[in-house]
């Protein structure tokens, strides 16, 4: 996984949170913007000042974005493995939307849509697996092999664009 693929993703988001997930006297950062948040392994711990560093980022360009360190949320399991996950399944239909191309993943549940450039960061690695997690939220699980690597939120899609992708799927799948 590269970390200049998931610094593009924050800069253009405008945002960084990085996470702590403690676990007994150990922590496990991680970091994106929130939608997408990426394991950061081989690193030296990271605040709000060296982030800035690491992601090559200018002062005047500093002064627009958000950096912020948090906890990371409960409603995220960020194990390896989650009790229910399901692999899911890359189509190969991408739609493009207000500037943006979506990936469609499909599900046990039905189809859904993330935002192409979070899988950016995996795009020369093997072994690169989706898996679909339910709990208090849903949310995608990217692995590779078997060792989570990020987590990445599905998109809430316009009633108006959810029919016309649902008309435009029924004929592809």
């Amino acid at each position: 996984m590269k970390v200049k693929d998931i610094a593009a993703i924050c800069r253009r988001e405008n945002q960084i949170i990085i996470y702590d997930n403690t676990n007994g006297s150990s922590v496990q950062q991680y970091i994106g913007t929130g939608a997408a948040v990426y394991k950061l392994e081989n690193l030296p711990y990271l605040n709000e000042d060296n982030i800035i560093t690491l992601f090559d980022i200018s002062e005047k360009k500093r002064e627009d974005i958000y950096i912020n360190l948090v906890q990371a949320p409960g409603v995220l399991n960020l194990e390896d493995f989650a009790p229910g996950e399901v692999i899911a399944e890359k189509l190969n239909i991408v739609i493009t939307y207000a500037g943006t191309a979506f990936n469609a993943i499909k599900t046990a549940d039905g189809v859904y849509f993330i935002n192409s450039a979070y899988l950016r960061p995996f795009k020369n690695i093997e072994q690169t697996e989706i898996y679909f997690r339910q709990g208090k939220i849903s949310y995608f699980a990217v692995k590779v092999g078997l060792l989570l690597q990020a987590v990445i939120m599905p998109l809430v899609i316009p009633a108006e664009m959810c029919n016309l992708m649902s008309y435009i799927l029924k004929e592809k799948i």
